[in-house]
């Protein structure tokens, strides 16, 4: 068995290795007052949102950029709670509220009733529950005027809520570790990745593509699955904007439940990505913890293997904690190597049972049973 392992380990090794070597050639973005301003169209697909909405719509109208130049569109996704009176509240939103979202691709259906009443060439997106800084779109506008040919920005989204809980600790390491993968990812083509709370594109690009035709049967994928076929058919025009002034804030998970239900929405869609790379890294990253988690048991009967084993655990961790900590630093996130340190064993079998029961695509999600 630790020969298996310590092959696997070499292998995640490398990998690890690249994306940490990746996140670093991406250049951090210093953001200038550009003098060209742009339109864009921030789209908000919203689900029972009254305790976040609000929140956002106070941070748009906030805005360091010309208020003409933004326009705002909530999109009601089935609420039933006091979401659409809170949005009619402020009077630069403007609220849709189209019938038939209530299938299992609701937020979908929602963006693209969004974008097809969008005014502006530039679309952004961002979750109802998630806070922009005051510069998030003047920084947003600053990048493309100075990347050339670009069709769409993958931007930054870090945790708030974070607590000294356990769940919180989990959350926060959990959630730099995906960001440093995918700044790596888009900044190397390597393959695609993102997160819709801070996601911008060109709304002819989306159309070029044929929207979400082809992945429109997912409940999930409005983000991974929308960048895969970006970078497929406009390769080296989608960016990372690695920007503190870009980052977007959006709520952690309140409960272990919570986080569960929304880690298994986000891997049912894990089958139907493009790109063989990513399966690749994906079945490093999981035949890699599995094995580990295997050996450690395995210890149990084999104490001769207990120190080898707990080396590869602790090379593992830092290895991790090398990708981990500068994005921390750009996130600026507090760090605990000791605590991450601890948090191995429950990240190793949070991402095996995530991964196995996530293929049964059955979750629950915002008083929604998904199939």
């Amino acid at each position: 068995m630790f020969p298996a392992l310590l092959i696997l380990f070499l292998t995640y090794l490398l990998l690890v290795s690249y994306y940490t070597y990746q996140w670093g050639r991406v250049p951090d973005f210093i953001a200038l007052d550009t003098k060209q301003k742009r339109g864009f169209s921030v789209l908000i697909p919203a689900r029972n949102e009254e305790n976040n909405i609000g929140g956002l719509l106070v941070a748009l109208q906030g805005q360091q950029y010309p208020s003409e130049l933004i326009e705002v569109i909530v999109i009601d996704d089935g609420s039933n709670d006091n979401t659409t009176s809170i949005v009619q509240q402020f009077s630069f939103a403007t609220l849709l509220q189209p019938e038939n979202t209530n299938g299992v691709a609701g937020k979908k259906q929602a963006l693209k009733t969004g974008i097809e009443r969008a005014s502006n060439e530039w679309i952004i997106t961002i979750d109802a529950d998630s806070i922009p800084g005051p510069e998030w779109i003047s920084t947003i506008n600053d990048f493309i005027d100075r990347q050339g040919e670009i069709v769409c920005v993958v931007g930054p989204v870090t945790l708030t809520t974070i607590d000294s809980n356990l769940l919180q600790a989990f959350q926060r390491y959990d959630h730099l570790m995906f960001q440093g993968i995918t700044a790596a990812a888009i900044g190397s083509g390597l393959h695609a990745l993102g997160n819709g709370a801070n996601l911008c594109y060109r709304k002819d690009a989306f159309d070029s593509v044929s929207g979400f035709e082809g992945i429109d049967q997912l409940a999930s994928g409005d983000d991974i699955l929308l960048v895969e076929k970006f970078m497929q058919q406009y390769p080296g025009q989608v960016q990372f904007l690695k920007s503190n002034k870009a980052i977007v804030k959006t709520t952690a998970c309140a409960n272990w439940k919570e986080l569960w239900q929304q880690r298994l929405r986000w891997v049912s869609k894990a089958g139907s990505y493009k790109n063989s790379r990513l399966h690749l890294a994906q079945w490093i990253t999981g035949g890699f913890n599995a094995v580990l988690l295997i050996q450690s048991a395995w210890c149990m009967l084999n104490p001769d293997e207990l120190k080898p084993t707990i080396s590869i655990w602790i090379l593992k961790a830092i290895i991790e904690w090398m990708l981990i900590a500068p994005v921390a630093k750009l996130y600026r996130e507090p760090k605990n190597g000791l605590a991450f340190f601890m948090l191995q064993p429950i990240h190793a079998c949070y991402l095996i049972a995530v991964g196995l029961w996530g293929m049964r695509k059955t979750y629950r999600w915002k008083e929604r049973t998904v199939h």
